[in-house]
């Protein structure tokens, strides 16, 4: 069966010309995506967004379209985005334009990234009882 989680990815259009790049690059990743996907939202909160939900999913390292998404999020750690809303000496970093979140079968198991606030997607913990 294996580990499965829950998992939220949602991309900005400022960032989007990259993720489509890597998606142009990465047929794994482009499947991920757009077809194991259980929920892909074009135009999520305003033009040119998108988000992806997976729900029981085996979100591992080593799978080629789970890593490329990672990389996509480690570009976003590495590069500024020229944006004209902001300063000149204060261009936004690509983390920004992203938001991650996974939540693992463990209570513990909750991952975040990117800091986008035009998304509002938070984790939620309940209790179960069967």
């Amino acid at each position: 069966m294996g580990y499965r989680s829950e998992v939220v990815l949602a991309v900005h259009k400022q960032v989007m010309g990259k993720f489509l790049q890597l998606i142009g690059t990465n047929d794994e990743m482009k499947t991920l995506c757009f077809s194991g996907a259980d929920e892909v939202r074009e135009n999520y909160n305003g033009d040119g967004n998108f988000l992806f939900r997976w729900s029981g999913i085996k979100w591992y390292e080593g799978y080629e379209g789970v890593d490329a998404i990672v990389e996509f999020m480690q570009w976003c750690h590495d590069n500024e985005i020229e944006d004209k809303n902001h300063p000149e000496d204060r261009q936004p970093s690509a983390t920004e334009f992203f938001k991650f979140l996974r939540v693992g079968e463990e209570c513990e198991d909750i991952e975040h990234d990117g800091y986008c606030e035009d998304f509002e997607i938070y984790t939620q913990t309940t209790i179960e009882i069967y």
